[in-house]
C-alpha cells in the first residue's frame, strides 16, 4: 500500500472540519504525524485477528456491587444546622436569575 501524505491544505481542511483553530505553524507540524498515523492502518490490516474474541475492555474487570441498603441519614435540623439562613425547613440561597 502506498504511503499516504497529507498536504498542508488537506490538514487545514481536516482541522476546519474538526473545528480546530490551528496556526499555520501547527498545521505544518501536524502534517507528517497525521500522515504516519493514517498510514499505520495498513499495518493493522495485516494482523490476523480472526480468532480474537471481541472485548469491551482490555482488562478482565468484574463489577463489584454492594447491596442497596438504607442507612441512617441526617435529620432536617442537623442538615440545616450550619446554614446561614433557613425558612420553612429549607436552605435560603441568593437568587440565581435576575428578573427580566
Amino acid at each position: 500500500m502506498a504511503k499516504i501524505i497529507f498536504s498542508i491544505k488537506e490538514v487545514e481542511h481536516l482541522a476546519k472540519l474538526a473545528n480546530l483553530p490551528l496556526a499555520t505553524r501547527e498545521v505544518e507540524k501536524l502534517a507528517k504525524p497525521l500522515s504516519q498515523t493514517i498510514d499505520y492502518v495498513s499495518v493493522l490490516e495485516k494482523l490476523a485477528i480472526g480468532k480474537v474474541a471481541p472485548t469491551s475492555h482490555v482488562l478482565k474487570l468484574v463489577n463489584r456491587k454492594r447491596k442497596d441498603q438504607a442507612t441512617a441519614c441526617l435529620t432536617t435540623d442537623a442538615a440545616l444546622s450550619n446554614s446561614k439562613e433557613k425558612k420553612n425547613n429549607l436552605f435560603v440561597i441568593p437568587p440565581i436569575f435576575e428578573e427580566i
